[in-house]
C-alpha cells in the first residue's frame, strides 16, 4: 500500500479513535440511560461521518497544483460541516424528543474535538511530507560564482 493510502486510512482511523474517546467520556459524564445513549449515538454518527469524509476529501487534492489543493480544502470543509449543520437544523424542530437537547450540545463538542484532531493530523502529515529523505545536498559556498 502506498504512503498516500496509509496516511489517508491512518488519519481516518485516528479520527475514529478520538471520536470513540469523546463518546466514552460523554457517556461517563451523562450516564448510560436510553436518552443519553441515543443522543451520543446520533452525535457520533453525524460528526464521525463528516470528519472521516472531510479528511478523505481533503487528502485527495494534496500534491497537485495549488488550485486543486485549495479546492480540496474547501470541499473538505463543506463535507465536514454540512452534516453537522443539517443535523443541528433538524434538531431545532425536534424539541419534543428528550434526547434532542443533549444531542445538539454533543454535536458541537464532538465536532470541536474532531476538528482539533484533524488540524493536528494535517499539520503533522504536511510537516513530515516536506522532509527530504536521504542525506542533505551540499550547498555551494557563498563565494562561488553564480551564473545568471
Amino acid at each position: 500500500m502506498s504512503t498516500r493510502w496509509r496516511i489517508m486510512f491512518g488519519g481516518a482511523a485516528l479520527l475514529l479513535v478520538v471520536l470513540a474517546v469523546a463518546a466514552a467520556a460523554a457517556l461517563a459524564v451523562l450516564g448510560t440511560d436510553a436518552v443519553h445513549l441515543r443522543a451520543v449515538a446520533f452525535a457520533a454518527a453525524v460528526t464521525g461521518g463528516g470528519a472521516v469524509a472531510g479528511w478523505i476529501a481533503g487528502r485527495q487534492g494534496r500534491g497537485g497544483p495549488a488550485g486543486v489543493a485549495v479546492a480540496g480544502g474547501l470541499a473538505a470543509t463543506l463535507v465536514r460541516m454540512m452534516p453537522l449543520l443539517v443535523a443541528l437544523a433538524w434538531l431545532a424542530g425536534c424539541e419534543d424528543r428528550p434526547w434532542a437537547r443533549e444531542a445538539g450540545g454533543l454535536l458541537v463538542a464532538f465536532h470541536l474535538a474532531l476538528l482539533v484532531a484533524d488540524l493536528t493530523l494535517n499539520s503533522l502529515v504536511d510537516r513530515g511530507a516536506h522532509v527530504a529523505p536521504g542525506p542533505a545536498k551540499p550547498r555551494p559556498p557563498a563565494s562561488a560564482d553564480v551564473v545568471n
